[in-house]
């Protein structure tokens, strides 16, 4: 007897040189995409027995200015200033647009909006430091001022100093608090 031939095995023989071709095209596109080496950077006349770091840097250094308000520059620095113009970016269009209520662009455009509102700060002067205030007026003792010190630790003032637990440097296998 005969057996019928699986729709399955049909199938999957069809789609193999399909999903092989579009991943070796897609291999392909991602090594061109990974590799993190600028090689116009590079300045391959100098040696790179001789001078690595110019060999590595040299077309960098020779081309990229450092700016005058900086005492050194770099891909580092690039990345966080970049950073901070998408942050500001993000808070600006965050202030100016209509979002719905509860999301984290409404919630950043509220803090940034009462941020910015200098006559409502005036207006408001200390008034919302006074609960805290009455707080640190109540510590008549030691034990109070070691309570108050923990309860604001845990809101996260960190006064007089911030209390955290790390790997203890001479032995790994332990913890210990730092400040």
């Amino acid at each position: 007897m005969k057996s019928k031939p699986n729709p399955f095995k049909i199938l999957l023989l069809a789609l193999v040189p399909i999903v092989s071709l579009v991943a070796f095209t897609t291999l392909e596109k991602i090594e061109k995409v990974l590799s993190g080496i600028n090689t116009g950077n590079m300045d391959t006349s100098v040696q790179p027995g001789d001078n690595f770091n110019a060999y590595v840097n040299g077309n960098w250094m020779k081309n990229t200015k450092i700016p005058d308000d900086k005492a050194s520059y770099g891909a580092g620095y690039m990345v966080y200033e970049k950073s901070q113009e998408d942050v500001k970016a993000i808070i600006e269009a965050s202030s100016k647009g209509v979002f719905r209520a509860g999301s984290d662009e409404q919630k950043i455009g509220d803090f940034y909006e009462a941020y910015m509102d200098t006559k409502m700060r005036d207006q408001k002067g200390i008034a919302p430091l006074l609960p805290e205030y009455k707080k640190i007026d109540a510590i008549t003792n030691y034990t109070d001022l070691a309570a108050y010190f923990g309860y604001a630790n845990t809101s996260g003032s960190n006064i007089p100093f911030s209390v955290s637990v790390m790997e203890d440097l001479k032995d790994p296998t332990q913890y210990m608090l730092i400040s």
